[in-house]
């Protein structure tokens, strides 16, 4: 099982590097991976925690389970489905990074 990030934003609460320490920390022994700095297999890609993922990235993605979208809101999301044909149902979660508790509850611990 591989966590892929797929993060880009602005400021320090959007460092990807920050988060992949984060999720590490709260998963340890499980694969936490940047998308573009990383090398990853998409086969073995089986969620994702995102903030603006690149476009095509998720849909590329052929065992994705469950997809994180790491901010509030559902604006960042709105296209997804048009853009990389991913249903709305597949993100189980939004949280900020005061949320990353809720991790383990989602199944991924």
């Amino acid at each position: 099982m591989t966590l892929l990030l797929s993060i880009h934003g602005a400021g320090d609460n959007w460092a990807p590097d920050a988060w992949k320490k984060r999720f590490q920390q709260r998963l340890p022994g499980r694969a936490v991976v940047l998308e573009g700095q990383d090398q990853y297999s998409a086969a073995d890609v089986r969620y994702a925690a995102v903030w603006k993922p690149t476009p095509g990235l998720l849909a590329s993605l052929p065992k994705l389970e469950v997809i994180f979208n790491l901010g509030a809101g559902v604006d960042a999301r709105a296209g997804w489905p048009r853009r990389d044909g991913i249903d709305q149902d597949a993100v189980l979660g939004e949280f900020d990074r005061h949320g990353l508790g809720e991790v383990d509850d989602a199944g991924l611990a």
